[in-house]
């Protein structure tokens, strides 16, 4: 792992106990980095358990962004709940939209480093962001989750036949995808 990666890495757990809580920690190089989180596996199979759940999306769009001092107190609402599970419902970053040093209502926010997302890096850029907010490290550090996807992790209103923007940074006859993938050129009746 290295910091062009974001730090980020997989560690494939086998044989884990149903029903466990493990607490990890993670060290990034030798007196470098560390963080600290926990998770519980599911239960097994054939027992029946109550689960946790919360859910949210539409995070740091239309220019309501991290708050200056607060950065999303939301995610620390969610994280005191102690859910087993975090589904984030979609449009957990705005890829399409831009974070300026005061937001939609006025306030005080910590301006992004991007622009609508053009390409990967712009993409990654805005992942960047919204994930340095210490709150929602918290949440997810110690919370299993699941993402969907919706149309601002790409532009707005993405869809089979809408995956570019009308006007500039989006020309036409491009694709927004993020990782460069393009739709198939069939023509949808």
């Amino acid at each position: 792992m290295k910091a062009a990666d974001d730090w980020t890495g997989q560690v494939r757990l086998n044989v884990l106990t149903p029903g466990r809580g493990y607490s990890y920690r993670v060290r990034f190089g030798r007196g470098g980095l560390s963080a600290r989180g926990s998770f519980r596996t599911p239960p097994a199979e054939t027992k029946a358990a109550s689960v946790r759940l919360a859910f949210g999306g539409d995070v740091a769009g239309q220019n309501v962004c991290r708050h200056a001092v607060e950065g999303f107190p939301i995610m620390d609402t969610i994280h005191a709940w102690r859910p087993d599970v975090f589904v984030g419902l979609g449009d957990m970053i705005y890829a399409d939209n831009a974070c300026a040093p005061a937001g939609m209502y006025g306030n005080a926010q910590l301006p992004g480093a991007f622009g609508p997302a053009t390409d990967l890096a712009g993409f990654w850029a805005h992942w960047r962001y919204n994930r340095a907010d210490p709150a929602s490290q918290r949440l997810l550090a110690n919370t299993s989750y699941v993402g969907v996807w919706d149309d601002h992790e790409v532009i707005n209103d993405f869809g089979p036949l809408t995956d570019v923007g009308s006007g500039p940074p989006y020309p036409p006859e491009s694709t927004s995808y993020p990782s460069g993938c393009r739709r198939s050129s069939t023509t949808h009746r």
